[in-house]
């Protein structure tokens, strides 16, 4: 990315197909047989349903309003990340605005670095069976460094942005 960082609308560009795209192959694992499907449909038998959106042992607890596993490990929250960095990075782009480019530049590079790393991080849970309310005492620190390279930032670009020159109105 650092490569490319100079186009700043490309890199964006780049970036939200990369994150999109990820978020589409969690939608892609949520099609697959599970190994208990996968018997069954080996056996000759069909079952009721393939696929499904848990990993581990699914529970009857959900986190509230996105309804996601609270126990298990559950594709959706790596869906929901990658679809929705399809929102975070134009913002992102928007609020930086006219700012310095190094200023921009320093702001993508601190959210899509942190925005990875909580991904890669949501990915380990996941493939772990464990819920992404219940990150392991080991998974704080990136947990935490990734939360805050994000905030940090957009608050880079807001304040590229503040510390823009205003163009007057013609």
């Amino acid at each position: 990315i650092i490569i490319f960082i100079h186009h700043h609308h490309h890199v964006i560009i780049f970036v939200v197909i990369i994150f999109g795209g990820l978020g589409s192959l969690a939608g892609v694992a949520m099609v697959m047989p599970d190994a208990t499907q996968a018997a069954m449909l080996e056996a000759g038998n069909r079952p009721a349903v393939i696929g499904g959106h848990a990993v581990g042992t699914p529970s009857d607890a959900r986190i509230p309003f996105f309804g996601w596993d609270a126990v298990a490990g559950d594709w959706r929250v790596l869906h929901f990340m990658g679809l929705h960095a399809m929102q975070l990075f134009p913002l992102l782009a928007w609020l930086g605005g006219e700012g310095q480019q190094r200023q921009r530049n320093v702001a993508l590079v601190l959210v899509t670095t942190g925005y990875a790393m909580l991904l890669g991080l949501m990915l380990w849970q996941t493939t772990n069976a464990r819920s992404a309310l219940a990150p392991e005492p080991s998974d704080l620190p990136v947990l935490l460094t990734s939360v805050v390279m994000i905030l940090a930032g957009f608050a880079v670009a807001a304040r590229a942005a503040r510390l823009a020159p205003k163009h007057p109105k013609t």
